[in-house]
């Protein structure tokens, strides 16, 4: 488009036009043949502009300030004014089957437009601008455009191979449509958060640019290859389908590539990557210190190092899946399911384990994709750097995770049965109980011991001699502990008596606890709980009263009381059994 001047409303004559307004304050113009036209009602607040073929400005200055205002075969209109005040006026304006071309004066909060092969939408978010320029098939920016105080520009199908916006006052950016953009450069924009947004340029190959820009957002480029220069936050969506490579070389805070098809991913500086849905993505090279967060396919080269987010339809399609394909599944999930080591994927990533046991599949491999897991989640909290060896060794020798409240029970619990279920076949299942023992003994209200608290409440005849000697030896070291120090024991204690009688050597270890843990009032519940007509529940009321009196009153608040419980332990060991 070659650079006219653009009439102002004062140009030439303007019809002066009252307009009927409702009570909603909507009004609407019809057919004027004004070329310039000032609307003189001050409470109008909605206004529909319909065949105005004459129309070329548009004074709404006298108008409420956040007005809407539609426009419709109006194809001559070249200037609009509205308030320069408030919170902006939104503009609708339907070009018919030629390309808006039109600049606004005063604040402008919404601009959007359509034609017959195209629309595009502008939103300030809450921040208006003051005023906002709209051209098309632009091939320079001249000092004539860059007179124009437009905080907004609007620049479609331009028609150069490179644009070069030099703009200090522009605030927000959009460019769209047209084969011809190959390079775009922006020396400068307002400080204010500017952005820049760019759709639908096929040929668009690079962005360089040079001002400080807080957002830069690229869809449906497709034959983007380079980015350079500074951004605080870079969206890029369906572009480098037609390149092999895509290259940034941008300072970023925040990247996200979603639904791209590019092959190659070349990143030179810092910055927090998201990838969503990038199926065709095989290799990403990675500046040091970058996080990565993945959702969909995972890059190979990203493996062990992004975080992957796993929905709920996944984790149980792969299950579901399995049995019909068992090796392509186990493949997937052993480089999968390694990288959901955060909180809230971990917690699927085991339970899927878990299932996966509970289906067949081979133990062996479940195990070690487990302690992967287990070593890319215990490295994702530690700030000191270690090898894939060191890695697997704290994996073998903590039972540890760190899991949301609201999914803590269900991660440790899939987790103890993914165990049980190695135990018997796996060797390093088999001995990864000490770790589990030292888990339970380091912190008996912990959520280790309410792990396997759980599980030994659930204690039928099925249950592996595997798991029957992880218990033993989780109550024989909770009996050397020094006396009332297991918070929550009591609790635990009593959960597990209705157990009692199923195994003597736990039994046993389990009376144990017990006695040297629980506050003597505790302790006697217990036993009337599971019951004084078992002669060794009689043995340890006995007890009880032979001990020293220091003992008892070491498990009670006073003198008066260890008394109290010691009758009481009597009477009940030497009564009737039921």
């Amino acid at each position: 488009m070659q650079e006219a001047d653009i009439p102002t409303c004062h140009d030439k004559h303007v019809s002066l036009v009252e307009v009927d307004v409702d009570s909603n304050g909507g009004g609407e113009l019809i057919g004027h043949g004004g070329m310039s036209i000032s609307i003189v009602s001050p409470q109008l607040q909605y206004l529909d502009v319909v065949d105005c073929t004459s129309l070329v400005c548009l004074d709404l200055s006298l108008c409420q300030s956040d007005c809407h205002i539609t426009l419709q075969n109006c194809p001559s209109l070249q200037r609009i004014h509205v308030p320069h005040h408030g919170s902006g006026a939104v503009i609708h304006f339907d070009s018919g089957h030629h390309m808006p071309s039109l600049q606004v004066e005063g604040w402008v909060e919404l601009f959007d437009a359509c034609w017959s092969s195209g629309q595009f939408s502008a939103n300030s978010a809450g921040a208006p601008w003051q005023g906002v320029w709209v051209s098309h098939h632009l091939k320079d920016i001249s000092q004539a455009f860059l007179s124009r105080k437009a905080e907004c520009w609007i620049i479609l199908s331009p028609a150069t191979p490179h644009l070069v916006i030099d703009a200090p006052q522009v605030r927000f950016c959009y460019l769209s449509g047209g084969n011809q953009l190959e390079t775009l450069s922006i020396v400068s924009l307002s400080s204010q958060l500017p952005q820049i947004e760019a759709q639908a340029l096929p040929e668009l190959r690079s962005v360089d640019i040079h001002s400080p820009t807080t957002s830069l957002y690229l869809r449906d480029c497709h034959s983007l290859t380079l980015l350079s220069g500074s951004v605080t936050d870079l969206h890029l969506s369906h572009v480098a389908q037609r390149a092999d490579t895509l290259r940034i070389a941008m300072t970023s805070e925040r990247l996200m590539l979603c639904h791209s098809k590019v092959e190659a991913l070349d990143i030179n500086e810092p910055t927090e990557l998201s990838v969503l849905h990038c199926p065709s993505l095989k290799k990403v090279t990675l500046a040091p210190m970058t996080t990565v967060q993945c959702e969909g396919a995972v890059p190979e080269s990203l493996l062990g190092v992004a975080t992957v987010v796993v929905d709920e339809s996944m984790v149980k399609s792969l299950v579901s899946a399995y049995p019909q394909y068992p090796d392509v599944i186990m493949v997937k999930l052993a480089k999968l399911i390694p990288s959901m080591s955060p909180s809230a994927p971990c917690v699927k990533a085991l339970q899927l384990l878990q299932q996966l046991s509970e289906l067949g599949a081979p133990l062996e491999q479940l195990w070690k994709i487990r302690l992967d897991l287990s070593a890319m989640h215990l490295a994702f909290r530690t700030k000191r750097r270690r090898d894939s060896t060191s890695k697997t060794a704290v994996a073998l020798s903590h039972w540890k995770w760190q899991l949301p409240d609201d999914l803590c029970r269900e991660g440790w619990q899939s987790d103890y049965q993914l165990w049980a279920n190695c135990a018997p076949v796996v060797p390093e299942a088999f001995y990864y109980r000490h770790a589990m023992v030292r888990a339970c003994a380091n912190k008996p209200d912990g959520l280790a011991m309410q792990a396997v608290v759980y599980a030994m409440a659930r204690h039928s005849d099925l249950t592996h001699n595997d798991e029957l000697d992880l218990w033993c030896e989780v109550m024989d070291v909770m009996s050397a502990k020094e006396p009332l120090r297991a918070v929550n024991w009591a609790s635990q204690a009593r959960m597990l008596s209705a157990r009692y009688g199923r195994y003597q050597r736990l039994d046993r270890a389990y009376l144990a606890a017990c006695e040297q843990l629980l506050h003597l009032k505790d302790l006697v519940d217990v036993l009337v709980r599971i019951g004084c007509h078992h002669p060794e529940i009689r043995a340890c009321l006995l007890n009880i009263a032979q001990r020293p009196w220091y003992w008892r009153e070491e498990r009670c608040d006073d003198a008066r009381e260890a008394d109290h419980y010691r009758a009481k332990a009597i009477a009940l060991a030497i009564s009737r059994a039921v």
